[in-house]
C-alpha cells in the first residue's frame, strides 16, 4: 500500500488524480501508461558534456602522474607540460658530463620524453573518441525514440532498439545524419539522404495499431503458442480480432512463447 503523499506524487507524474491512479493500480487488467520524459534533450546533453569534461581532466592527470613516475621525478602539478619542463630542468641541473656528451644525453632523453608524451596523448585521444561515440549513440537513441508516433503495438523503446539494429547511422563531415542499410544510403526522390525523423516514422508504421476500430473475433482456433508478433497479428487478421484491442492483448499475454520475438508486423495484418 502506498502512502498518501507518495500516491499523490506518482499520480501527478503520469497526469492522473490519486483516485484514478489507485483504480488503475488495483484493476486486474493490464493498463498502459505514458511515463513523461524526466529530462529534456538539452539537459541530458549538458549533463553528458559535463561528465565528459570531468573524465577528460581525470585522464590527463593520470597520464601526467604515470609520465612523472616513468621519468623518475616528483611533480606536484598534474599537467603534462609541467612534467616535461621539470624533467628537462632536472637533466640540465644534474648533468655532470662534458658539454658534447651532455647534449647527446639530453637529445636521447628528449626523444624518450617525446615518445612517452605521444603515447599518453594517444591514450587520451582514444578515451575522447570512445566517449564521443557513446554520446552520439545516446543522443541518437533519444532522437529516434522521440520520432516514433504514439500508440505502438510494442513499447517505443523496443521499436527504437529494432530500428538501430536494422540501420547503420553515422555523421558526414558536415554533421549531417546518414542512414544506410546493407551498405546502401537511404535517399529520397531527389537523391538526398533521408532525414532521420522520416526514416523512423516509416519504419515504425509496421508497429502501429489501427485507431478507432471495434473489437472483433470469429472464435478461430488458437495455436498453443505465438513465437513472434507477426504470427499473432496474422491470426488476429484471419479471425477478425483487432490488433492491440483488449481481446488481442489478453490472448497474446496468455499465448506468448518464452522466446517470443517482437518482429515487424506486415501492413496487410494491421
Amino acid at each position: 500500500m502506498f502512502k498518501n503523499e507518495d500516491l499523490t506524487r506518482i499520480a501527478a507524474l503520469i497526469g492522473k488524480t490519486p483516485d484514478e491512479f489507485k483504480k488503475l493500480y488495483e484493476d486486474e487488467k493490464e493498463h498502459e501508461i505514458e511515463i513523461p520524459t524526466l529530462f529534456t534533450e538539452a539537459e541530458a546533453k549538458a549533463a553528458a558534456e559535463t561528465k565528459y569534461k570531468a573524465g577528460r581532466k581525470a585522464e590527463r592527470e593520470i597520464a601526467a602522474k604515470e609520465l612523472a613516475k616513468n621519468l623518475g621525478i616528483e611533480v606536484e602539478s598534474k599537467d603534462l607540460k609541467k612534467v616535461a619542463e621539470t624533467y628537462a630542468s632536472k637533466m640540465v641541473n644534474e648533468a655532470k658530463l662534458p658539454a658534447d656528451e651532455q647534449v647527446k644525453a639530453l637529445k636521447a632523453d628528449k626523444e624518450k620524453l617525446q615518445g612517452l608524451v605521444t603515447e599518453s596523448e594517444k591514450k587520451l585521444k582514444e578515451v575522447e573518441n570512445n566517449f564521443k561515440q557513446k554520446l552520439f549513440r545516446y543522443e541518437l537513441k533519444q532522437q529516434v525514440q522521440n520520432s516514433i508516433p504514439d500508440k505502438t503495438l510494442i513499447p517505443k523503446a523496443d521499436v527504437t532498439d529494432l530500428f538501430m539494429m536494422k540501420y547503420d547511422i553515422t555523421k558526414d563531415e558536415e554533421g549531417n545524419t546518414i542512414i544506410s542499410k546493407d551498405g546502401t544510403v537511404l535517399k529520397d526522390k531527389l537523391e538526398n539522404p533521408v532525414k532521420l525523423e522520416l526514416a523512423v516514422q516509416d519504419f515504425a508504421t509496421g508497429y502501429l495499431a489501427k485507431p478507432n476500430l471495434p473489437d472483433g473475433g470469429s472464435g478461430g482456433k488458437l495455436p498453443d503458442k505465438f513465437s513472434k508478433l507477426s504470427e499473432a497479428a496474422k491470426w488476429a487478421k484471419e479471425n477478425n480480432v483487432v490488433i492491440n484491442s483488449d481481446k488481442f492483448n489478453e490472448i497474446l499475454s496468455k499465448r506468448k512463447a518464452d522466446d517470443f520475438e517482437f518482429d515487424e508486423v506486415p501492413e496487410e495484418y494491421i
